[in-house]
């Protein structure tokens, strides 16, 4: 499990969530074109509920 302050370092934006959790997220450019999104949904106690990957937008 990621502190706090290990998944603001990793991950460029946050959002706070209603529920007091954060959803964090970043993105990585296509060799060629578009981008993939990963993103990470934590609860108020920084416990991972959603990693999700995104698609190549």
């Amino acid at each position: 499990m990621a502190t706090r302050q290990q998944s603001e370092k990793r991950f460029e934006h946050l959002v706070d969530l209603a529920d007091g959790g954060r959803r964090y997220w970043y993105d990585v450019s296509g060799a060629e074109r578009g981008f993939a999104r990963y993103i990470k949904i934590v609860d108020m106690n920084e416990n991972t509920v959603i990693i999700d990957t995104g698609n190549l937008h």
